[in-house]
Formats: structure tokens, sequence, C-alpha cells
């Protein structure tokens, strides 16, 4: 403990001897694209305004009365090992991503508590890219068509947003691709290896003439994995291009296709295997094939038009389809997904004799159509076991008798309307409400003399929302708000019946979120000095809480309503740019996320849980980081990043034991550094950027997620020790 507390203390002395600088004369670099410049003369600043849309309005970032961010991905991608959101999102308070290392299940993202349920994908969050939905009609969301090395901005509001969003709106996330090249043509190939067998290749391709400009992204990944059966291959292509038909209209179309033909589940283990032997995986899995592959493909266009008064209108039509096949310790999933939708925003800004500055209406219309099979995992022969090459272990899994046959349904509709009063220069009000209507559909085709278990369910929701927001000055403001989310399960969810029945269960409910919070944020330049700093109190009620059955043949997750849950928290950042080549920045996360009505069957009758932590999330998490580009083409960084401990379970310890040892229930707190470096190297033609990474440097032996209420204290997903990586990036201008 005393080793842990001395390498804490040293690694937070280096970074904060490195940045701080008092008596510096700088400039700020924002985490923006080319949105903020900073102008020093006579020592007078002047700060370019920085715009968002996650809003679904494009509003300068001091003016919204949210807490919200915007992280430039170009500062990351020169050195990004680009296989986890973890990358960029760990410097933003209130936003938790655990990296699984399990890239089956994907990456587990926390904003305030809410997607801590998640056993794979995101839940409670919605994801936009590029103006189009990754995140279904029933709420899933699955992160497969996201290439982080294509990423240009990302737009985090952290906290309820179903007023603009709808279902699973208890955060957003709204990635945009990076810019293309003014060249008429550019490519840019580029190589990645690294530990446990990561090989990436990747070539970027772009340009612009006249009206069009175009970006074209393909890679290749294969991953062998740390831990036994974690192999994974899969493959990207992205594309997208605008075209300025007029002044005031411009065209953009995208496509996305991810093709995995193996992703393997290595699972989780107990805690004293995760601790002695977290390479490993269970015997079982193994044999039980579990894992997945994919493919799949979404494509979409937007049409925007800005009307002369300024007003304007964004209309998105968009189509997603899905194909997996999933074996799972128990069962295999064989999944066919269909989905289309449509989006329309209109933006209305008022006369300046108007006590409304602005109203923003649109609404939105989803289709969701999933066809699914299940059948009994009879698993991989014996003899074949650890045997088989990784990329014939899915097709090795044997189907054993089939369970389901179903048809799945979802269509959600959702208008919504938001206004801006501006009450006097300084003071504004905004005002806001959503309606959503979801129908779920399920038709059993399965019956063969069972029962027809084909039904339906159907589930609305009003959204309010209102803020206050004080402009304290032209780049900083004080806020308070108001908001609501809601929650619908999944088709997953709702079709993953203990009984092992078909159709949907028809007593798991919606969960919804009621939250007040009040923030600071802007820019102080005498200081060199960003700061943001909210706090918040939500109301939780029917919580979705996942868990498992005791059956060591199976691992299948179900779902239950937790009665209410209550959850408050701070959030804090700073980043300073003290030298011209110099940054550094720190977020501190504080959550204090407890039951305050859930009652479960124990083995001495019914448990009442409140005061329990709900499992999952860290009550606080600390990150640090210094970055420098020195002119020479010299540039680096280094990141701290401390996790607190948790619980893994609703009961915090032994559900039949409430004095046994705790520890097993219990993921231990944490801290990593990572290390960055990296040289420019300049020729005629082009510029080769190589770097070195190296992760967890001290070798920390940790679980870096958990799934809550496994079976058998099988909570625990161990995170690798020290690994590196390293890249070379060369782009060639061809015209």
């Amino acid at each position: 403990m005393k080793s842990k507390s001395l390498k804490f203390t040293l690694v937070c002395a280096f970074i904060i001897s490195i940045s701080w600088n008092p008596s510096a004369q700088a400039r700020v670099v924002f985490d923006v694209q080319q949105d903020t410049i900073l102008n020093m003369s006579s020592k007078e600043f002047e700060l370019s305004k920085i715009t968002v849309t996650a809003t679904r309005a494009e509003r300068s970032i001091f003016l919204v009365p949210r807490a919200l961010d915007i992280i430039n991905f170009e500062n990351f991608k020169r050195t990004a090992k680009a296989l986890s959101l973890d990358e960029s999102l760990r410097r933003i308070p209130g936003v938790i991503v655990n990296n699984r290392y399990n890239i089956s299940q994907g990456d587990r993202i926390m904003i305030r508590g809410i997607g801590s349920r998640a056993q794979f994908g995101v839940r409670g969050i919605k994801v936009i890219l590029d103006g189009i939905p990754l995140t279904m009609a029933d709420g899933q969301t699955q992160l497969n068509n996201v290439d982080l090395s294509s990423v240009g901005t990302i737009e985090i509001i952290r906290g309820p947003s179903s007023s603009l969003y709808g279902n699973a709106a208890g955060g957003v996330i709204n990635i945009r691709s990076q810019q293309t090249w003014d060249n008429e043509l550019q490519v840019q190939p580029s190589l990645i290896i690294g530990s446990d067998g990561y090989h990436k290749f990747q070539v970027k391709l772009g340009g612009k003439k006249d009206y069009f400009d175009y970006l074209i992204n393909m890679n290749r990944v294969k991953l062998k994995g740390f831990r036994e059966h974690s192999a994974s291959l899969f493959r990207v292509f992205n594309s997208i291009g605008h075209y300025q038909y007029s002044e005031r209209t411009r065209i953009t179309g995208l496509f996305n296709l991810f093709d995995a033909p193996y992703l393997l589940n290595p699972s989780s283990l107990d805690k004293s295997t995760s601790l002695s032997q977290p390479e490993s995986a269970r015997s079982f899995i193994k044999s039980q094939g579990a894992g997945k592959k994919v493919r799949q493909g979404q494509g979409g266009l937007t049409i925007n038009h800005v009307m002369r008064s300024g007003h304007s209108i964004d209309v998105t039509l968009y189509g997603l389809w899905r194909e997996m096949f999933n074996p799972i310790p128990g069962r295999i999933i064989d999944l066919g997904r269909n989905g289309i939708g449509s989006r329309f925003t209109f933006n209305y800004i008022s006369s300046s004799d108007s006590p409304i500055s602005r109203w923003t209406v649109g609404f939105d219309y989803e289709i969701q159509n999933d066809k699914r099979k299940e059948f009994e995992n009879d698993g991989i022969t014996g003899s074949q076991i650890g045997l088989i090459r990784d990329e014939d272990i899915l097709d090795s899994v044997q189907k054993g008798t089939q369970l389901i046959d179903q048809e799945e349904k979802v269509s959600g509709i959702g208008p919504f309307i938001e206004l801006e009063y501006e009450l006097n220069p300084r003071l504004s009000f905004t005002i806001g409400a959503r309606f959503d209507r979801y129908d779920f559909e399920v038709k059993d085709k399965f019956v063969n003399g069972n029962e027809d278990n084909s039904g339906s369910r159907k589930m609305q929701q009003v959204s309010p929302m209102a803020s206050l927001l004080y402009k304290i000055d032209d780049l900083s403001s004080a806020y308070a708000n108001v908001a609501t989310a809601f929650q619908s399960p999944t088709t997953t969810e709702l079709g993953n019946r203990q009984t092992s029945e078909g159709g949907f269960n028809p007593g798991l409910q919606p969960e919804e979120i009621r939250s007040f919070e009040i923030g600071l944020k802007g820019y102080i330049p005498k200081y060199f000095l960003l700061y943001d700093i909210a706090g918040y109190i939500s109301r939780i009620n029917e919580m979705l809480i996942p868990f498992q059955i005791e059956d060591p043949s199976s691992e299948e997750v179900f779902f239950r309503n937790a009665g209410e849950a209550r959850n408050s928290g701070i959030e804090f950042r700073l980043q300073w740019d003290q030298l011209e080549w110099i940054q550094a920045s720190i977020a501190y996360t504080h959550m204090n996320f407890k039951f305050e009505d859930f009652r479960l069957e124990c083995p001495d009758g019914t448990c009442q849980l409140k005061g329990n932590k709900i499992p999952g999330v860290p009550p606080s998490n600390l990150f640090l980081d210094a970055t420098f580009s020195h002119p020479s083409g010299f540039y680096g960084s280094a990141e701290l990043k401390w996790t607190d401990e948790f619980f893994a379970n609703d009961f915090n310890g032994d559900p039949a034991d409430s004095e046994a040892d705790k520890s097993q229930y219990l993921n231990g707190s944490y801290f990593t550094l990572d290390v960055r470096l990296g040289t420019s190297l300049e020729y005629p033609s082009f510029t080769a950027n190589i770097f070195l990474g190296v992760d967890n440097l001290f070798g920390e032996r940790y679980n870096s997620s958990v799934v809550p209420n496994a079976f058998g204290g099988r909570f625990f997903e161990p995170a690798p020790g020290r690994t590196w990586y390293a890249g070379i990036m060369v782009p060639i201008s061809v015209k």
C-alpha cells in the first residue's frame, strides 16, 4: 500500500511540475477544431466562439445551460492506439469508460453512473455519428461502426437529455468525422503494432475539388489478446462526403461497414483467479466457443439548409443492417437486424425585439426489425478444444435443440420543442419537452405445439426540461437545470426470460430519471485557465439491474427493476496552457450512487437493499495529464488515471451472510500511468509521424471492469500489465 501511495505522489508531482509555470507568457489551446484563437495584442485577449451541435442547434458552448464538453480527437490520434474510447473520454469528468479488453463485448461507457448495466455495447446513452444515431429504437448501441482513427471531434452532454433525444438519453455522445484535407487528393497509410499480437494497418484517402469533399478510411485490426480465448479480427470501411449544392444548402452522405470474422470472449473470473491468473479463461468458456461474428452496415443522407433569415433546417434519412452469430455459455444466438429512421430539426432565430431568442422543433421516427433464433449450445467437440485455430472456433460450435424463433419489431416516434427566452442581456431561460411513443411487438414463429408467446408492449413518456443561464461575461456562465430521461428495456433484455420461453417479459418496466444540476464554466485569460464545475442530484425509478441465475452451465444475463435509486455527484475540470508547447489538465469525478428502495428474495426471506452502493460505479475517479509539442517536431504526453474501489453486486457482499468477507465482492482501487512519445520527420514531399506508447507503465495488477451480479462470484474482468505499441503514419499529397 505504501508503494502505491509513493508512486501516486511521485507521478502527480511530475505531471504538475512540468506543466505549472505561472509566470510564463502563453496562449490557450482548447480541445476544439480550429474554433479557439487567442490574440495576444497589448495583453488583450480575444477568444472566438466555441460552437457545439449536440444540442440539435449550433450554439456557443458557454451559452449552453448543461454540462457539455467537446474534444478535438486530432490531439490524440497522433499517438493513439485507437482501440478504446477510454483514450480520449477519460479526461472528461462524470464520464467513465471501462475498457474491458474484450472486443467481443466492447467498452462499457458510463455518464454519471448511467450505462453501468451494459453487458455488451452501450446502454442508457444516446450515441450519434455524423448526424445518424448509432442507438437503435429500443435503446441498444453498438460502436462497431466508429473507427477512432477517423474521428474529428466528440461532444458529450453529461446528464439526462430525453427532452431532445428520447429513449436511452441519460447522456449524449455526438461523434463527428475529421475534416478532409485541402488537397485534391491525399493518401495516408499507417501501421501500428504492439503487445498481445496487436496489428493495425490503415489507409485513408480524401480531398477537395470544387464543391465536393470526401474522406475514405479502411483498416484491418488483428489482436491475439492478453487473455486466453480473446483473439479478434475485424475490418472497417468508413466513407463520408459533403456536397455544397448552393451557398446555403449542404448535402452529406456516409456509409460505414464493419466485418468481424471472429471476436472471441474470455468472459469474467472470480477475485482470486483474476489476481493470480489474469490471462486465463475458464475451460467451460473455451468449450462453448464464446464469442461472436458480426457484419454490419449503416448509411445515411443529411440535407442542411440555412435560410437568409438565419433559420435552419436539417433532414436526415438513414438505414442499418446487422448479422450476428453469438455463442454464449448455454445458448447460441443467431440474429438478423434491419433498421431505418428519419430525423427533422428546424431552428428558428427570433428577431431582436422578440423575448424568444431561439426555438427548436423537430421529430425523430425510427423502426427496428430483429429476426432472432436461439439454440442450445452443444459446444466444441472435446478433442478439438485448444487445438482449433482462432478463426475456426466459431464455425466449430455445434447447435443443439432450437429454443426460440421469433421476429421482434420496435417503432418509435418522438416530436420535441425547445424555447429560449432572453429575460435580459445576461439572463436567459430555456424550456423544452418531448413526447415519445414506442411500440414493441414480438411474433413467435416457434409454436409447434408449444405456447404461442406472441405479444406486444407499448411504452410512452413525456420528457420535460427547464434551465436558467446567467452570462457572467463573454467567456463564462453559470447555470441550473432540471432535466429528465427514460430508458426502455431493449429487445434483448425483454426477450431474456428465466423460463427460457419466447416473447417479451411482461414485468420489466422502463427506467425513469429526474435530475437537478447546477454548474459554472468558462475561461480566465489572466491565469490561462479553462474551468468546468458541476454538481447534480438524480433520482432513478425502476432502475434496470442485470443479474445471473445459479446455473453453472449458463452465463445468460437477465434483468429486473429496482424500486428507486439516488445519485448525487460533483464534477470538476481544469485545463492550463502555461507554455506555448506544454498543456496540462485535471479532472475529478465523485459519485454517490445508492439504492433508495430495492427489495429482493434472499435465502432467509425478503431483503431491503436500501443504502447499498449500486454495483459497477466507482465513487471517485481522478485524471491528470500533461502534453507537449515542441517546435522541433518532438511531442508526447503523460496520463495518470486513478479509480476508486467499488462493489460488484447489489448486496455489497455475500447475499447469504452479511458478515462474510466483502473483499471477494469488491473491485479494488487502482491507478495507471500511460506515456506516449513521438516525432514528426519532415521530407520534401511528405511528413512521417513515428510514435511509441507504453500503457500501465508501472505494471499495476487490476481489474478494469466487472460484470454486475454475475453467478459464482465471477465478476471481474482483468486488465493487462505493462503493454507497448508503436506506429508510423505517412500523409502523402498526390496533387
